[in-house]
């Protein structure tokens, strides 16, 4: 398994290529544990819902304006 440094699109941090390639932050900012909830409620709300959004605000609010 790769890890890629300063590659997490929220905070910056290491992530590791299959997360990335998923399109989901490093399991810093969503742990594992919460895989499932983003698969039914969307990657959006659970982020928020941890107060976890940090970089991924900023592609929130592009796709409000969409």
């Amino acid at each position: 398994m790769m890890i890629i440094k300063g590659a997490c699109p929220n905070c910056g941090g290491p992530i590791t290529e299959k997360r990335l390639r998923a399109g989901l932050p490093c399991n810093k900012c969503l742990p594992d544990k919460y895989l499932k909830e983003v698969r039914e409620k969307g990657l959006r709300h659970v982020i928020t819902s941890l107060g976890k959004a940090k970089g991924l605000v900023n592609i929130f609010l592009l796709e409000d304006e969409l």
